[in-house]
């Protein structure tokens, strides 16, 4: 052989076994190989401390030559899927290495045996795969596993089909402090997570951030979440949830704020926010992210405190003037609610949805205003109300006719005849619905006032009308005459003489003195033998008209004119005639005189102008002024010169606009300032302000309910 220079040399057959000039041991033909501090089997170049090659299984030792490196110890299967490491004592046998492509700790002599009790940490292939560690007991339901500390132990795992956190060395162990989640089986069954505390009545999750704690689980019999670090913390900001303890007993889950009047409920989607919950004693839902958030859209629910106080709930539209509840059952809804200062009730899912069968409630916005009720059809023409008891139904409403029905039946729109019926032009009938008067009764009429008149009835028989007394004798017949049993007379007199109208016999007689009195604090007609008429009001020293000769007084006993007014006077409907030029004024003992108007246009001129005052705050926008004047003509309208003159006298007497003579006065001195300056177009400007004149009462008749 071509060797280096040999030292030691042994021939054992095929192998030789030498040690070469620099300490390496070859052993020839089995292919051993020891150069430095390396050992090669089955390789001449070893390249770890041992380094063992074949053709399948490989062994490779390699020791850290670096700072930092690790000492690798390398078990190879070249045709197998298991490769590992066994570890044998007196008690028994642990393998540990590749089974597949997992790494896998089982209690066998072998990592090909069959299942045994295990820990196995399965690899993550792909991006979107995940590393598992899995513990495996083969002959128990339970494997888990065991974290220890110098204080205590927590074991962890599968108990029984489902996961345990115990506070003791081993799952097996007993009763203990535990946190579990039980498996779904399929179907409808849930996953369940059991916190359980061994030794108290308390048992909670705490959830801790950097900000804070938080605290949920049982107390007792109720589930509470505290933002404390500890579900026995004394009382904080908290969520209960009571459970019900019978048939009769409910859930109950309450949200107390420790420090605030206010605590509620949050609930968020992709579209917002709605926050519910207590407000000082009030319960309130806004669209909000936190019940403390100013006003918005609410429903307020305000509790009664006792006596007289009611419970109030309230729907408010901050960005709206409509605001309603709706109730919806499967067939139909019905909103009702404010719409813009009324309320609403429509057949329809939205107060703010259009025509609809409606009922409406007007609220009055002033002393003199009412309140209307409105029933209105949107798809019929009758409306009506119904009124409903156990004895039967009554309904009143507008029928296709246009008139208003009170009728017996269940809708407006039912056939038959009403009991009542008032028609557009002002008929009433009663029992027929087409009255062919003022007043058409189509049956018997009756009155009674007993002991006063006694009883009587009116009846019509055939062609007749009787009025009867309560024994069915006629008192009044009207046939083709009118016929009266006995005596006509009016006055309530002791004997004939003193009755003030007396008819008998077809004959008619007044009595020298006469009086028709409708009480003592009504109102009193009497006649004299001084040949005049006087009506009086509560007592002959309080008249009210006096005709005495051709002088006639009124609220005077003393006429001295033709017409002797003490008081105001109002003439309505005068004949207009723009061609006189004369008007009626008072002096100052109230004595009407004719004036010309040209006397009334040589007014003296107006006085000068006194010094400007402070400049007050700007007031709210005006109505609109009326159309300006035509650009092609220098005139003004004498229309213009009235509207102007009347909203000025309207806005100086605050709409009381009652007394005619100061209202006359008034516009007259007005309307003479305009016309200074004004070219009137037609008439001139005498008579356009004897027109202005005239249209006075008209003014105040259209601002006087």
């Amino acid at each position: 052989m071509n060797r280096i220079t040999q030292l030691f040399v042994v021939v054992l057959g095929t192998i030789v076994i030498g040690f070469t000039a620099n300490a390496q041991l070859t052993v020839t033909g089995g292919d051993l190989v020891v150069p430095d501090d390396r050992v090669g089997i089955g390789t001449a170049t070893p390249e770890t401390l041992l380094h063992v090659e074949g053709v399948n299984n490989t062994l490779i030792l390699a020791r850290g030559n670096t700072q930092g490196n690790s000492v690798l110890i390398q078990a190879r299967n070249m045709s197998s899927g298991d490769a590992g490491i066994m570890v044998r004592n007196g008690s028994g046998f642990w393998s540990a290495g590749i089974d597949g492509t997992n790494w896998t700790i089982r209690d066998t002599s072998d990592l090909q045996d069959g299942p045994k009790s295990e820990l196995r940490i399965k690899p993550t292939v792909d991006s979107t795969d995940s590393m598992m560690v899995y513990a495996r007991s083969y002959n128990s339901d339970r494997a888990g596993f065991v974290a220890t500390g110098t204080g205590s132990a927590f074991a962890f795992g599968t108990d029984n089909g489902q996961f345990a956190i115990k506070d003791n060395s081993d799952l097996k162990d007993g009763a203990g402090s535990e946190l579990r989640m039980k498996a779904g089986g399929g179907g409808t069954d849930g996953i369940a997570v059991t916190a359980r505390s061994h030794t108290s009545r308390m048992a909670a999750y705490v959830v801790h951030g950097t900000d804070g704690y938080w605290a949920s689980g049982v107390d007792g019999t109720n589930y509470r979440i505290k933002n404390t670090s500890d579900i026995k913390d004394g009382a904080s900001n908290e969520l209960t949830i009571k459970p019900s303890t019978g048939a009769g007993d409910s859930i109950g889950v309450t949200a107390r704020s420790s420090n605030s009047d206010m605590a509620a409920f949050i609930v968020r989607g992709t579209g917002g926010y709605w926050a519910a919950g207590i407000d000082g004693n009030s319960y309130q839902i806004k669209d909000v992210s936190d019940l403390k958030d100013g006003a918005n859209n609410q429903l307020v629910i305000k509790p009664s405190t006792g006596g007289s106080d009611s419970m109030m709930v309230t729907a408010r539209s901050l960005n709206s003037n409509q605001a309603g509840f709706v109730a919806r059952g499967t067939g139909q809804s019905f909103a009702f609610g404010n719409d813009n200062g009324t309320f609403v009730i429509k057949d329809t899912s939205d107060i703010m949805d259009g025509p609809g069968n409606a009922l409406s409630i007007k609220r009055s916005v002033s002393s003199n205003d009412s309140i209307g009720v409105t029933a209105r059809a949107h798809g019929g023409s009758s409306a009506g109300f119904v009124v409903r008891s156990t004895a039967g139904n009554w309904v009143t409403g507008i029928k296709a006719d246009g008139n208003f029905h009170i009728a017996n039946g269940n809708d407006i729109k039912d056939g038959g005849i009403e009991k009542m019926t008032v028609t557009t032009n002002g008929r009433v009938g009663i029992g027929t619905n087409n009255p062919g008067a003022e007043l058409d009764v189509v049956g018997e009429v009756r009155s009674s006032l007993d002991g006063y008149f006694g009883h009587f009835q009116l009846r019509n028989s055939g062609n007749r009308a009787m009025i009867q007394n309560n024994s069915g004798s006629n008192l009044v017949e009207i046939n083709d005459n009118f016929r009266v049993d006995g005596t006509l007379r009016i006055g309530g007199g002791a004997s004939a003489a003193s009755d003030a109208l007396q008819i008998d016999n077809g004959s008619i007689r007044l009595s020298d003195s006469y009086q028709i009195q409708w009480g003592n604090s009504l109102t009193q007609i009497k006649g004299s033998n001084n040949n005049f008429l006087r009506f009086f009001t509560n007592s002959n020293t309080d008249p009210r008209m006096v005709i005495q000769g051709s002088l006639v007084g009124i609220g005077t006993t003393d006429p001295t004119s033709h017409l002797d007014v003490d008081g105001e006077a109002r003439i309505r409907q005068l004949p207009a005639d723009d061609s006189l030029d004369s008007i009626v004024v008072a002096d100052a003992n109230g004595v009407l005189h004719s004036r010309t108007l040209a006397s009334v246009a040589a007014m003296g001129a107006q006085g000068p102008q006194g010094e400007p005052g402070a400049a007050g705050a700007q007031g709210a926008q005006g109505k609109q002024g009326p159309a300006g004047q035509d650009a092609s003509s220098d005139c003004v309208a004498c229309s213009e010169v009235e509207t102007v003159a009347f909203e000025a006298v309207c806005e100086i007497f605050e709409g009381d606009v009652t007394n005619f003579t100061e209202i006359t006065n008034c516009v007259t001195v007005i309307a003479n300032l305009i016309l200074i300056n004004a070219d009137v177009c037609a008439p001139n400007e005498t008579d356009c302000l004897a027109a202005i004149l005239g249209n006075v009462q008209d003014l105040i008749d259209s601002k006087t309910p």
